[in-house]
């Protein structure tokens, strides 16, 4: 389907949605689209003491990320409210609770919640990205993306992981429409293509769907055999 000649040396992403308005409206994006509006402002100099001194605009840590990966936004609003300890999230349908009991003694001051997103991403090369929480685009969320590896190779989802505290207060929130969710960096120096693409839901079905073969071990099962096939 997709045979069309890439350039070489370079990441590409087929990022796939059957919501035309997903894509249209909040589509995945290059991080370097995504600058806060604080930082757009900031001039790069500033006076402080005497000479004037560079800001943060003039910092690589902070320039160099904004540079790297894609962001990928929430697709619609969300409201989140913490009910003794577990978040329920309106629409329910789009987003689920993990049990406590599956991370042990870890995070007992935390709930869980996982939103749905109406995106796959498929990639030839199986190289791994970091997946992180956005903070400078979104320094106010009360929740918590945590840091993870993933790869697009063997596995397609893109469905964001989130940390709620239990003791929030006030204990709900909203999650925007459009907000940035995920901030997902290439371990290569190779820089990113971005391709979208919107297909009907029947192929959506076939396609993409998740495929649950096992209780549990599903990715290193699924990447085992595939790669047992030489795939």
């Amino acid at each position: 389907m997709f045979s069309i000649l890439r350039r070489p040396g370079k990441i590409h992403l087929d990022c796939f949605t059957y919501q035309e308005s997903v894509r249209d409206l909040f589509p995945i994006q290059y991080a370097r689209k995504c600058l806060p509006d604080w930082y757009k402002k900031l001039p790069t100099t500033v006076k402080y003491q005497g000479p004037q001194r560079g800001t943060m605009k003039t910092c690589p840590g902070i320039a160099d990320l904004f540079r790297k990966g894609f962001v990928i936004p929430a697709h619609r609003e969300f409201y989140v409210e913490v009910v003794n300890g577990v978040p329920n999230t309106e629409p329910a349908g789009e987003a689920e609770n993990h049990e406590p009991s599956q991370w042990g003694s870890a995070l007992k001051d935390y709930g869980h919640v996982k939103i749905i997103m109406p995106w796959r991403i498929k990639e030839k090369t199986g190289v791994q990205f970091v997946w992180t929480q956005p903070f400078w685009q979104n320094d106010s969320a009360k929740y918590i993306v945590p840091t993870g590896l993933v790869e697009y190779k063997y596995q397609h989802t893109t469905n964001v992981n989130a940390l709620v505290p239990k003791k929030l207060f006030p204990n709900s929130f909203t999650i925007d429409a459009g907000e940035p969710l995920a901030h997902v960096m290439p371990m290569s120096d190779k820089e990113i293509v971005l391709h979208h693409h919107v297909i009907d839901g029947m192929e959506w079905q076939l396609k993409h769907s998740t495929y649950a073969f096992t209780f549990s071990g599903q990715y290193y099962k699924y990447k085992k055999l595939m790669q047992d096939k030489g795939k």
